[in-house]
């Protein structure tokens, strides 16, 4: 048996050849090659071995699968995943159980993450850095789980690389980070007669939704499909989730925006955690009057007091997010902190260590 979030790395030893090859340029990554009969584990073709194959005299799968490929088991992954790529520079290893069933495809990123996370070099690294400042957040206030939001999936990226990151910084904190994404699924609505949606930027159908190949990489992220103005209304109350730390707010319209931002003002706010990061992809320097910027600004103005979405505007930046180096990049104007100052927790201390500033030399230094 193969999990389904492997399927496209899969080949058969009956497939042809060269369809298989194009299936692994298309894919990236290794091919994990499978007996159609039994869906079992029978070996792998690495890039290096594919190369030789298209130049060779090789004339089928059987021919080039190595058999005696590198697996870990799914009981000690990240062990023997840090072992291995200690010692080798393969890039993907196949989680293979004790009866030939392949259960995950392991990438030396995962044994790494931490080392990836500092070096910024890691997919969606906004995503990466708002997902750990939140979920220190949430364990320096003694939360078990936090919740990541991604509004606006579309094709999916996002929502995957969320899923992603969710994960290893939930193993590295010892945290349950839950993941929801909302979209229409059918692409952007109809947005030519109001100004501030943008007409000239973003038109009806954009950004479509390939439903079913998404969902079978869902790994424990939750979609969430219809109009945004509906699905929030009773999202809290349906899906029950833990504090949310991080919303990601990439549905491009002013019209989209705001039921996502009226979520937030008319939810508990014990719902969320005290500051919360929140993505606005479409945040752009000189479209203050109009789009996602115009609706933040509403935002502010609306909730004076009690909340704030902060910095406002496009020119300041968030320059550091816990536990990744003092970085700029040029999504980092987007990022915010929506500040509940109504919060029963907004104020409770979370700094760890000592921060005493002792005398350290009492040598005479003047």
């Amino acid at each position: 048996m193969v999990v389904a979030e492997c399927r496209e790395y899969v080949a058969y030893l009956d497939d042809n050849m060269y369809e298989a090859y194009w299936n692994h340029v298309k894919y990236g990554g290794i091919t994990i090659v499978c007996d159609r009969d039994t869906d079992k584990f029978v070996g792998v073709i690495g890039e290096k071995d594919w190369k030789k194959a298209m130049v060779g005299e090789k004339n089928g799968i059987s021919e080039i699968v190595n058999r005696n490929c590198m697996t870990i088991s799914p009981d000690h992954m990240y062990e023997e995943a840090s072992y291995i790529y200690s010692q080798t520079e393969i890039e993907h290893i196949p989680v293979v159980d004790s009866e030939k069933n392949v259960v995950d495809l392991f990438t030396r990123r995962r044994a790494f993450y931490m080392h990836y996370f500092k070096d910024y070099k890691l997919d969606k690294m906004h995503y990466a850095r708002m997902i750990m400042a939140a979920a220190t957040m949430g364990k320096a206030l003694g939360k078990k789980a936090i919740s990541a939001i991604e509004f606006g999936v579309a094709g999916g990226n996002g929502l995957l690389a969320m899923q992603f990151h969710a994960r290893e910084i939930g193993r590295i904190l010892d945290m349950e980070i839950q993941v929801y994404g909302f979209d229409l699924e059918k692409g952007l609505p109809a947005n030519e007669t109001n100004y501030l949606d943008l007409p000239f930027q973003w038109k009806q159908g954009l950004f479509e939704m390939d439903f079913s190949r998404l969902n079978s990489k869902l790994e424990g992220a939750k979609l969430i499909l219809g109009d945004v103005s509906e699905t929030t209304v009773d999202f809290i109350e349906k899906y029950d989730p833990a504090p949310i730390g991080v919303i990601s707010v990439d549905v491009d319209l002013y019209t989209s925006t705001l039921p996502i931002l009226k979520m937030i003002e008319n939810t508990n706010p014990e719902r969320f955690l005290p500051r919360p990061y929140i993505y606005f992809d479409d945040i752009m320097g000189g479209y203050d009057c109009v789009g996602q910027n115009r609706a933040l600004v509403e935002f502010n103005k609306r909730n004076e007091g009690n909340i704030c979405i902060s910095p406002e505007g496009t020119t300041l930046k968030i320059e550091y997010l816990t536990g990744a180096k003092n970085k700029l990049r040029e999504w980092d104007v987007n990022v915010k902190i929506c500040h509940f100052f109504n919060h029963p927790e907004y104020k409770t201390y979370i700094r760890k260590g000592n921060e005493q500033l002792p005398i350290v030399n009492a040598a005479r230094t003047i």
